[in-house]
């Protein structure tokens, strides 16, 4: 993808057109011909590599690359309008995020609409406060917080605010604020919809809360028969009605919109008898959240609106910008571009007229960013970061979400093992939040998930040691090792061994492409002692069944053992002096993005990881013994 000539108003022009009913009506909101409009987004799909629309007769929707390129797009021109509030405000302050997460799904629907306008209309009063908002589910960025504009704008939230539906009638509701009625609405192109008792209701993939409020409803109603949940986003919306002309579609209203392949459906409510609302909820207090909250819900209880952006800052300012920073001056920024200086000088100086701030400093007879040019480098390093995002997500938006996940994972010596309890529990919550997807589990040594997450065999693997080379996510020091045995070696169950006895024991243990293995033997050349097993075996069942026959014994997380048949046979102690813990990493491609389902495994299988170790955490000192 050619990112390089990519500009914020092309996607300003791709946003607006997105949520209006067709692009007579974008160009018109833009204050631009259509002609204009149509020529910017052929532009932007021949860079993006792929029609970013489909046409189907009168009708023109969005295609899923499009989708995940407007929920990219909209964090850049949220960025851009913050940067210039931020700097015109003459804000010397270092910069706030307010955090907004959403425990709904995707669309560009109406409350997706509502928050853009929050947040764009906040900013100049707030210079110096991003609003940071994402929703949780078909999320981009569930798996790690760096993922968002904001979080690399600032690590730490001063507020955050929590939205989720509500009963106003449930006591755990009692700290939300309602911000808009949100009942479930049935959505047809047939005129009028289905009032047939057995025609179906077709429900698309939303969240496990979601599902569970509309069946137990229409349980409660007698209808439950009708409905029928289709593993399709809901934001591909247009297209399955234009497919499937004679469907009629539930959801909650705030998910429909006045937008490019919407136009002309027929809406209805389910009388479903309980309120359904949308509510907000303070996590962490801060002024200008609660500000937040009263905008937002007064934006939802009036007249749909779009958000327009007409972003003022360019991506080529910004690039030569950055260039003068880290060239450290105006000849060997052009350099770099490949332009004239009294290119790169113009570029600069309409940045410093568009902001109305100086940005420059003499330094040495040379140009350099002064104290307001560095407070603007940490916007425009998060643009770019979010430019380099769509740039490298590009393969993977286009090819769709796939509906086999292929995910490697090092082997383990039983199902009691952390690793194991902490996947099987990640993979069953992942199965309830995204029905229809199949998981493809492949266990291998270290150094065979490193080559089949490079060929693109599995989209990640869970490991303990990541090479230089792989990207990878850090899910902490976990399980600490222990020495296994057999109970005729005489070791205390539940005692300690001193790491350096290792030497003197005959172990089992797996080869150098183990990974157990690399912890031992590095942690051996700094204790200054070497490690030579009596037996090396590429199998953690063996390697027990090994140790239950005979005088032997072998290191693993003592987890491992703790329900196996064969633990009365063994003794489990800890190691000591040093504790040798097992870190764990989830490694992948940097050549793709993760896709949003791959994404929120990895952000459950770290919060299960907390939660097992949590509870196995006294295992050893309280009970190693059977």
């Amino acid at each position: 993808m050619n990112a390089a000539g990519m500009e914020l108003r092309q996607l300003g022009y791709f946003a607006v057109a997105c949520q209006n009913p067709n692009l007579v009506a974008a160009a018109a909101e833009l204050g631009i011909a259509q002609s204009t409009l149509s020529a910017g987004l052929q532009a932007l799909g021949d860079q993006f590599g792929v029609a970013l629309f489909q046409h189907a007769g009168k009708r023109v929707y969005p295609q899923p690359a499009a989708l995940w390129l407007f929920r990219n797009a909209v964090k850049l021109l949220h960025a851009e309008s913050f940067a210039r509030a931020y700097i015109q405000s003459g804000a010397e302050t270092g910069i706030r995020r307010i955090a907004i997460d959403l425990n709904l799904s995707f669309a560009i629907g109406r409350l997706s609409k509502a928050l853009g306008r929050c947040v764009e209309l906040l900013h100049p009063l707030n210079p110096d406060i991003f609003f940071d908002y994402r929703f949780l589910f078909g999320s981009e960025d569930s798996a790690e917080e760096s993922g968002r504009v904001g979080a690399l704008i600032a690590a730490d939230p001063c507020g955050v605010i929590e939205i989720d539906m509500i009963d106003p009638n449930h006591p755990g509701s009692s700290d939300m604020i309602p911000l808009i009625d949100d009942p479930w609405v049935a959505v047809s192109l047939a005129k009028p919809v289905s009032r047939d008792e057995a025609a179906p209701l077709v429900m698309l993939r939303m969240s496990r809360d979601l599902q569970n409020s509309l069946m137990q409803a229409v349980e409660a109603n007698g209808f439950a028969h009708r409905v029928q949940i289709v593993d399709e986003d809901p934001t591909k919306l247009p297209r399955l009605m234009i497919e499937q002309p004679q469907s009629t579609f539930v959801m909650p209203r705030s998910m429909l919109s006045n937008r490019l392949g919407l136009i002309d459906v027929h809406v209805e409510p389910l009388r479903l008898g309980a309120s359904r609302w949308i509510g907000a909820r303070i996590r962490v207090d801060h002024p200008t959240a609660r500000v937040f909250v009263d905008a937002l819900r007064n934006i939802l209880q009036s007249r749909e609106q779009n958000v327009v952006f007409q972003p003022k800052l360019t991506l080529r300012q910004m690039r030569y910008f950055q260039l003068l920073h880290r060239s450290g001056g105006i000849a060997a920024a052009a350099r770099a571009a490949n332009v004239t200086q009294p290119a790169v000088t113009a570029q600069l100086r309409k940045l410093e007229q568009t902001l109305d701030t100086p940005l420059y400093r003499m330094a040495g007879g040379s140009l350099a960013i002064n104290a307001a040019g560095e407070r603007l480098r940490t916007v425009v390093n998060a643009i770019e970061a979010g430019l380099k995002k769509i740039a490298t997500g590009r393969d993977a938006a286009v090819a769709g979400h796939s509906q086999l996940v292929r995910i490697g994972m090092i082997p383990v010596a039983d199902s009691g093992s952390a690793v194991a309890q902490a996947m099987a529990s990640a993979i069953m919550k992942l199965r309830r939040a995204w029905p229809g997807y199949t998981f493809r589990i492949v266990e291998a040594r270290t150094k065979a998930l490193h080559d089949l997450v490079s060929n693109g065999s599995v989209a990640f693997a869970v490991v303990e040691t990541a090479n230089a080379q792989a990207t990878r996510i850090s899910l902490g020091l976990y399980e600490p090792l222990a020495l296994v045995a057999n109970k005729a070696l005489g070791l205390e169950d539940g005692g300690i061994v001193p790491f350096a006895r290792l030497k003197d024991l005959p172990l089992v243990l797996g080869g150098a492409s183990f990974g157990i293995r690399s912890l031992l033997d590095q942690a051996a050349r700094a204790a200054g002692i070497r490690l030579r097993p009596s037996i090396e075996v590429e199998s953690f069942p063996l390697s027990l069944a090994m140790v239950q026959m005979d005088e032997l014994c072998t290191v693993l997380p003592p987890q491992a053992v703790r329900d196996s048949a064969l633990r009365e046979h063994l003794t489990v102690s800890r190691l000591v002096d040093p504790v040798v813990r097992q870190p764990l990493n989830v490694i992948f491609s940097g050549q793709r993005a993760l896709s949003e389902v791959e994404r929120d495994f990895i952000a459950l299988l770290k919060r299960q990881l907390a939660v097992v170790m949590q509870t196995n955490a006294d295992y050893v000192s309280e009970g190693a013994r059977p």
